[in-house]
Formats: structure tokens, C-alpha cells, sequence
């Protein structure tokens, strides 16, 4: 059985074929991302913040309900 390993250095494509270009994924930093949509109006709203702590998702709650919503009564999540 031949081992699963390449070379990067060699060159594995073949004339005439499609050019193959490899990369490797490297992550720059994590973030939280809110979305907050209205799917029958066409209403979408969100905003990254560069960490999450356990009040974030209550303090986006309010700004939104507040800002965008102040004489609703009821608000639906879904999950």
C-alpha cells in the first residue's frame, strides 16, 4: 500500500489539466457574530464583536429590541 503523503515541492498536475493551488488555513483570531433577521420583511441586521461574554447576547437583545422595536410587546427567538 502506497503512504497518503505529498510532496508540496513536486509537482503533481498533469497537462492540459485544471491548475490546483494549495493553501493552508490559518486562523487570524475568533469573533462573535449576532444576526438578527425578519425574514418576511427582508430585514437583517448584525454585528461582530471581537469576543463573547455571558452578557453580550442579553445587552444585542435590548439594543435591538429598543432601537428597532420599542412598541412590540412580544418578541419570537428561534434558535
Amino acid at each position: 500500500m502506497k503512504p497518503m503523503v505529498t510532496d508540496p515541492e513536486t509537482d503533481i498536475q498533469r497537462l492540459g489539466s485544471v491548475q490546483k493551488i494549495d493553501f493552508e488555513y490559518i486562523r487570524m483570531g475568533k469573533a462573535s457574530i449576532f444576526m438578527f433577521t425578519e425574514p418576511l420583511s427582508g430585514w437583517l441586521y448584525t454585528e461582530a464583536l471581537e469576543h463573547r461574554t455571558m452578557g453580550d447576547f442579553a445587552k444585542m437583545m435590548k439594543s435591538v429590541s429598543e432601537t428597532y422595536y420599542p412598541d412590540v410587546t412580544r418578541i419570537i427567538l428561534v434558535n
